[in-house]
């Protein structure tokens, strides 16, 4: 709508006319129509909330409750009807299949084969598990890790293979003892 004379009062008084001609009823749907920044046009359809000489406040079932200047494009009363229809066209077409997610294997539940310890440059042992004991011997010497000692058992949760190496020939001092105590004391 383009302003006559500059006068804001006529303008003000033009769309409240215009609003009182489309017979715009409160709580009632109306369509709006409008452009974008890009010049497209767009549709919203909603529920009239309330109005006043400048704003309508309508109700978005995707956007909440906004005011609407009544001079941003137009406002068409619709039926129920229609607005029912544009609503559940609108849900069906926000239908996503929902693919079952895979179930996670959780870190206690995660199979391992073999369990030992190693110790870091700054002197800190840790208990350390694999299923690849070549591969991790690899890595170990790669970031100077010193101390490697691992044992290798069938395939088992970590609990497992810390119960199994407590039992093992080759980790019976007391330093190893001690770790494997800890590590159970620990996780549980």
């Amino acid at each position: 709508m383009t302003l006559v004379q500059g006068s804001t009062k006529l303008y003000i008084l033009q769309q409240h006319k215009r609003a009182m001609q489309m017979q715009i009823e409160i709580d009632r749907p109306v369509l709006w129509t409008s452009t974008d920044n890009d010049g497209e046009t767009i549709e919203y359809m909603g529920i009239l909330k309330a109005a006043t000489d400048t704003h309508y406040t309508i109700s978005f079932p995707d956007m909440g409750e906004i005011e609407v200047p009544q001079d941003d494009g137009e406002f068409t009363p619709v039926t129920d009807e229609t607005y029912q229809s544009a609503i559940e066209a609108e849900v069906e077409e926000e239908v996503v299949e929902v693919k079952p997610k895979k179930a996670k294997v959780s870190r206690s539940d995660k199979m391992y084969s073999v369990v030992g310890f190693a110790t870091d440059d700054r002197g800190n042992a840790k208990v350390r598990f694999t299923n690849d004991m070549k591969g991790r011997l690899k890595a170990f010497k790669r970031a100077g890790w010193t101390d490697v000692r691992l044992a290798e058992f069938g395939d088992a949760t970590k609990r497992q293979l810390v119960e199994q190496l407590a039992e093992h020939d080759d980790f019976q001092d007391e330093a190893a003892q001690t770790m494997i105590q800890e590590w159970l004391d620990n996780n549980g």
